[in-house]
C-alpha cells in the first residue's frame, strides 16, 4: 500500500493509526481496516464473495493480513490474523471482529524502530554517519557481549537507554533490565562530566553502587557482576589530584597491558613491572605541539562574513586544544544553550566558530535534552568560549521544530 494522500478517497477502508511516544512525538501509520476492505472487494467483484464462501467451506478459517508501510522502510510488515469461522455469512464482513491488538503493538514497536533509524544522526566525527551500523549483525550477537570497541560501546549505550525508555517502558518484564541499563548510563554520564570538571566527584560512587544493585536485581547470579574496580579508588584519586586520571589499567582488552602482563607476572610484582612500564611509556610519549593550540581543519578559503574584517579564512572544522569541532556537530555550552557548528573562521589571528544557536525547551532524564532553534541567523562564537558541559553523541529530530540531543 502506498501513501494515504493518493488512496484515502478511493478506499474508504483506508485510515491512519496514530502513535504517540513518551516524549510527545507522534507518527501516523497508514493501515487497512480489514472488514471494510473485504466489503469493498465484495461490492466491486461478486465472485470474491463466492471465493470467501469456498474458503469457509474448506475450513480455511484464518486469513493473514499484512500491514505494509513505506515509511517503515523496505520489507517492513506486521502480520495480523482474523478468525472467520465465527462470522455469520449473511452479515458478511462489516461485522467482523478483527483481533489485531497484538499486531498493533508490534506495529508500534516497528514504527518507532524505523523512526529511530531514520531520525538519529551521529554528532561525533569518529562514529558512523548512519547509527544503524552500530547495531550490525557483526557487532550484535544474541547471548554475547557487544563486539564493538570502547568508542562504539559508549555510543550504543545512550541509544539503547533512550529507545528502551520510549518504546519498552510499558513492558513489565523489561522493567528491571531497563533500570540496570539506565543506571549504567548514569555512571557513564558522570564519568564524561568528570573529564570536564571534577566538582561533582562525590556523585560517582553512589551512582556505581546503584548500578551494581540494579544489575544484581536484573541478572541475579546468572551473569557476571559488573566491574567494580572504579568504585575502589577512582573517587579518591580525583579528589586528591583534582583531575580525572584513572591509574588502574588492568583491563583484559587493554592491548598494552596484554603485551606486558603475561602469565609469568605475579600479582605482588604488578606495580614494579607492568604498571611502571606503562606509566613510563606514557611519560616518554611525545605530544604533537598542535594539540596545545588552535588550528583550522581541512582546506581553508578566503570568504566574507558580516562583522569580520577581510581577509578572513573559512574552514569546515577547527581543533581547539586537541578537541575537534566539525561541521554539523552539536555542542551544549550551558544548561540553556547549545549550538550546531557550521564552520570555523580565522581573522586577525583570532579563531571563531560559525554556529546556529538552540535554546532549551525541556529536559528529560538520563542524558536527553530537547531544544528549539533560537530566532535569528548564524552567529559567531570565539574559540575560547567553546567549553562543552557534556559529550553529545547523537541528535534526533522527530519533527520540524524540536531537536533532541543525546549524551
Amino acid at each position: 500500500m502506498s501513501r494515504a494522500s493518493s488512496h484515502v478517497k478511493a478506499f474508504p477502508c483506508y485510515e491512519h493509526l496514530a502513535l504517540t511516544g513518551a516524549d510527545g512525538s507522534a507518527v501516523r501509520i497508514p493501515i487497512m481496516k480489514l472488514p471494510d476492505l473485504l466489503q469493498a472487494k465484495i461490492n466491486a467483484c461478486p465472485l470474491y464473495s463466492g471465493m470467501l464462501r469456498e474458503a469457509m467451506a474448506a475450513h480455511q478459517d484464518r486469513l493473514t493480513l499484512l500491514f505494509y508501510c513505506d515509511e517503515l522502510g523496505k520489507a517492513s510488515n506486521v502480520r495480523g490474523h482474523v478468525d472467520i469461522t465465527s462470522m455469520d455469512p449473511g452479515a458478511w464482513w462489516p461485522q467482523t471482529t478483527a483481533t489485531i491488538e497484538e499486531a498493533v503493538q508490534a506495529l508500534r514497536e516497528t514504527a518507532y524502530a524505523a523512526l529511530w533509524q531514520r531520525n538519529v544522526g551521529s554528532a561525533m566525527d569518529h562514529l558512523p554517519a548512519c547509527p544503524s551500523q552500530l547495531f550490525s549483525s557483526k557487532l550484535c550477537k544474541e547471548g554475547q557481549d557487544y563486539r564493538g570497541d570502547a568508542l562504539y560501546a559508549a555510543a550504543v549505550l545512550p541509544i539503547c537507554v533512550a529507545f528502551c525508555d520510549e518504546v519498552l517502558e510499558d513492558m513489565e518484564e523489561m522493567r528491571v533490565f531497563n533500570a540496570s541499563l539506565t543506571a549504567l548510563h548514569r555512571v557513564a554520564l558522570c564519568l564524561w562530566t568528570l573529564k570536564i570538571t571534577v566538582k561533582d566527584v562525590e556523585e560517582l560512587l553512589p551512582l556505581q553502587q546503584k548500578h551494581f544493585q540494579c544489575h544484581v536485581a536484573a541478572y541475579e547470579a546468572t551473569h557476571i557482576r559488573p566491574k567494580a574496580h572504579y568504585g575502589l579508588h577512582l573517587s579518591q584519586q580525583i579528589q586528591k589530584v583534582q583531575k580525572f586520571i584513572d591509574c588502574f589499567c588492568c583491563e583484559r582488552k587493554h592491548k598494552g597491558y596484554k603485551r606486558l602482563a603475561q602469565k609469568s607476572f605475579l600479582a605482588p610484582f604488578f606495580a614494579q613491572t607492568c604498571l611502571l612500564e606503562l606509566v613510563t611509556r606514557e611519560l616518554h610519549s611525545a605530544m604533537d605541539a598542535s594539540l596545545l593550540g588552535t588550528c583550522l581543519l581541512g582546506t581553508s578559503k578566503s570568504k566574507a562574513f558580516p562583522g569580520l574584517a577581510s581577509p578572513s579564512l573559512f574552514a569546515q572544522g577547527i581543533q581547539i586544544e586537541g578537541v575537534k569541532y566539525v561541521q554539523n556537530q552539536f555542542v551544549q555550552l550551558t544548561e540553556t544553550h547549545a549550538v550546531q557548528v557550521h564552520g570555523a573562521w580565522l581573522c586577525n589571528d583570532k579563531f571563531y566558530l560559525q554556529v546556529k544557536v538552540f535554546q532549551a525547551a525541556l529536559r528529560t532524564d538520563v542524558g536527553r535534552t530537547a531544544w528549539l532553534a533560537a530566532k535569528g541567523s548564524m552567529t559567531l562564537v570565539a574559540a575560547s568560549e567553546m567549553k562543552p558541559t557534556n559529550k553529545i553523541m547523537f541528535h534526533r529530530s522527530d519533527h520540524d521544530k524540536l531537536l533532541w540531543l543525546m549524551s
